[in-house]
């Protein structure tokens, strides 16, 4: 469900620049309560019953997004607007193919069968810690795919619009994450408005210096005494004591293609 701020600002200007300014906060339990309001509406009407299908109620996903915010250049995000409801125009230049992504993960301990909670899934693969059976001290799992929550993920790579550039600067880029309904709205080459908010994630790739390359070494069962091949993962020895650098990404929750060749400053003119 898409809602216009400016409707949503006539209606509670105070419940809006709540939601502008802790948009991290407040997003999942947006999200919540439109799926218990559709859930609400559903079993009021019993449609379940007039359809005659065995469907359970809240089966479907349902995200609230936002639009008609003022658009803001790319040279101009910061820090400052982590976790801001904010609106970025920008000139996609590259698009993945939409991939699978983990959202909502249950393992399996492999000792005693025993099956965890939903494990939220934040930019990276989380395991449990320890299986929670009692006597049990596992600590390796495996995914149980029936059970998982999976969403539909594309990357995109943007480019600040050439008419705010200025000169004898070099046009930024930034990578844009899109999920669910948002994917492949966007093509290369499109001047879009992208709705959602800015999240920082480790700059994995900046932290290997240039010559050095990633191995995976598996264990010598011919030579035991080697310890050469019990190293694992090497290329990465320096990570310990040097500072890890970390990257802007832009989390989008609606994407609307504005293809007119005018900057936002003329706009706001």
């Amino acid at each position: 469900m898409v809602i216009s701020m400016r409707d949503l600002n006539s209606f509670s200007a105070e419940f809006s620049e709540s939601i502008m300014h802790g948009y991290h906060r407040v997003e999942p339990c947006l999200n919540d309560t439109l799926a218990a309001f559709v859930k609400d509406i559903d079993r009021t009407q019993h449609m379940q019953e007039e359809r005659g299908v065995g469907r359970e109620l809240g089966e479907d996903k349902y995200y609230v997004a936002f639009s008609n915010i003022y658009p803001e250049n790319l040279r101009s995000l910061k820090c400052s607007l982590l976790g801001t409801l904010i609106c970025l125009r920008a000139t996609v230049t590259r698009t993945s193919e939409v991939r699978p992504e983990l959202t909502m993960g249950v393992f399996k301990c492999k000792a005693c069968d025993q099956k965890s909670s939903k494990i939220v899934q934040h930019f990276k693969f989380t395991e449990p810690k320890k299986c929670k059976t009692v006597n049990c001290d596992n600590n390796r799992f495996e995914l149980v795919n029936e059970e998982c929550e999976f969403s539909d993920y594309q990357k995109l790579r943007v480019q600040e619009d050439p008419m705010v550039i200025p000169p004898g600067s070099m046009p930024r880029s930034l990578d844009v994450i899109l999920r669910n309904d948002t994917v492949e709205k966007a093509q290369p080459g499109d001047i879009c408005q992208f709705f959602g908010q800015l999240a920082v994630v480790p700059d994995i790739v900046s932290m290997v210096k240039p010559g050095d390359r990633t191995q995976v070494l598996t264990k010598n069962t011919e030579n035991r005494g080697n310890t050469v091949g019990m190293e694992g993962v090497t290329g990465l020895k320096q990570t310990g004591v040097r500072d890890i650098n970390y990257k802007l990404v832009f989390i989008c929750t609606w994407v609307e293609v504005d293809n007119n060749q005018f900057s936002t400053d003329n706009e706001k003119k």
